[in-house]
């Protein structure tokens, strides 16, 4: 097992040999801002190696583990992952103490060459004074449950305002938010990731907005640049399985399902403290000289 820098940027890759020749290999993509790591690509197999899932399991789950000890030594906090319930990769992580907090689902198609319905009133491009209220709606439509693995401050919803420089030194996809504005507050919110003739849209609304979630998503998607032969993926929290039904009439359909699972590298410890009487002090006896007490210093 060693350690391999895949991109100096933001990327680490771990391999495993066997006489020589490589076997398996892991990337996580490092997050230092956040304190938090993400397992990124994972594979097994050689020539000479039959990757049956026995032998999957066994190189990954030992490949994982080296990598939760170094991101605990370089003081990350969270390590995430997505996999095939049930799976190989899954098992591996499982075996390292990984725990699922929620299902994902992504649903793929494309822009329909005609608009579908119109633009939701309120729509508008995010700005940065929004982050505030964005993070309230994700309190409010986001379980405790997923809250407490994922984490999140206020930073996860700031705008993207790097340097030119700065993209080309570390490519990204474009991304571009938008909000639905409501004289009750920001009650939607999507991000729209284009690359390479693909796009993802991850999303959140109030329960109320919901019948127009497809036509703000798909108005947002057009605004943000993404063409009618781009292939979109939305993708859809297990908490929210009442918005497929609507993406569907836009021609979206399931494509697979995944489960999100988090591995913390410190133990969250709850103090209960509990107040013991003690008796009183007679600070001119018992009090040291030149140490100041309750009543007056000296």
């Amino acid at each position: 097992m060693a350690a391999l820098p895949v991109r100096i940027q933001d990327e680490r890759g771990y391999v495993a040999t066997v006489d020589g020749e490589l076997c398996a290999y892991l990337v996580v993509e490092r997050q230092p801002r956040l304190y938090q790591w993400e397992l990124v690509g994972i594979a097994a197999g050689s020539p000479r190696l039959d990757a049956t899932d026995d032998v999957c399991v066994e190189l990954w789950t030992a490949l994982i583990n080296l990598a939760i000890k170094q991101a605990g030594q370089s003081g990350v906090k969270r390590l995430f992952a997505a996999a095939e319930a049930g799976g190989p990769v899954y098992q591996s992580l499982r075996a390292n103490g990984f725990e699922a907090f929620e299902n994902i689902l992504v649903m793929t198609g494309s822009l329909p060459s005609e608009a579908v319905g119109q633009t939701p009133p309120g729509m508008r491009r995010q700005l940065n004074s929004d982050i505030w209220s964005v993070h309230q709606l994700y309190n409010h439509v986001t379980p405790r449950a997923v809250q407490f693995a994922e984490a999140l401050t206020s930073s996860e919803w700031d705008l993207d305002n790097r340097t030119w420089w700065r993209r080309l030194a570390s490519p990204h996809p474009q991304s571009t938010s938008f909000v639905l504005d409501s004289a009750d507050g920001i009650v939607g919110y999507c991000r729209i990731e284009k690359q390479h003739g693909r796009a993802m849209i991850s999303f959140m609304c109030a329960q109320h907005c919901s019948e127009s979630i497809a036509e703000f998503l798909l108005s947002a998607a057009r605004q943000a640049g993404v063409r009618t032969n781009d292939v979109v993926q939305i993708v859809v929290p297990g908490y929210a399985l009442e918005h497929v039904a609507h993406f569907e009439p836009a021609g979206f359909r399931v494509s697979w399902e995944r489960t999100g699972l988090v591995k913390h590298t410190t133990t969250p410890v709850v103090v209960r403290p509990q107040l013991v009487p003690i008796s009183a002090v007679d600070d001119r006896e018992r009090a040291m000289r030149g140490v100041p007490t309750l009543y007056r210093g000296r």
